[in-house]
């Protein structure tokens, strides 16, 4: 089982002024890691599953607040690395900075999760 993140963004219409291009509405991103390391963010303070329905930029501050955590007490964490292999904490510190940027990407869009 995983964890599939994405972000719903409005539509901005264009600016006559500043020559922006109007963009539509829809869904960006496609995060998906492990459900195995959900105690690692939820310990670290990013449960992903409460990220859903939530702003972008606000979820973008926790997930980089959690992998600062992460590598502050690495070792920690790596204790938690699942026995089954699938996961590890060396897989998912980039996985968070990349989750992390597709919030930053698009600050005034809504998190959508499934897991």
């Amino acid at each position: 089982m995983s964890y599939d993140v994405w972000v719903d963004v409005p539509a901005i219409p264009a600016c006559s002024h500043c020559g922006r291009r109007a963009t539509e509405a829809g869904s960006v991103g496609d995060w998906n890691f492990t459900s195995n390391c959900s105690a690692m963010w939820d310990r670290a303070g990013a449960p992903l599953r409460d990220f859903a329905g939530r702003p972008a930029d606000k979820c973008a501050l926790l997930v980089r607040a959690a992998i600062t955590r992460i590598e502050a007490d690495r070792a920690t964490y790596e204790a938690m690395d699942p026995p089954n292999g699938w996961g590890s904490v060396a897989d998912l510190l980039p996985a968070l900075a990349k989750l992390a940027d597709l919030f930053e990407a698009y600050p005034d869009g809504v998190v959508r999760v499934s897991h």
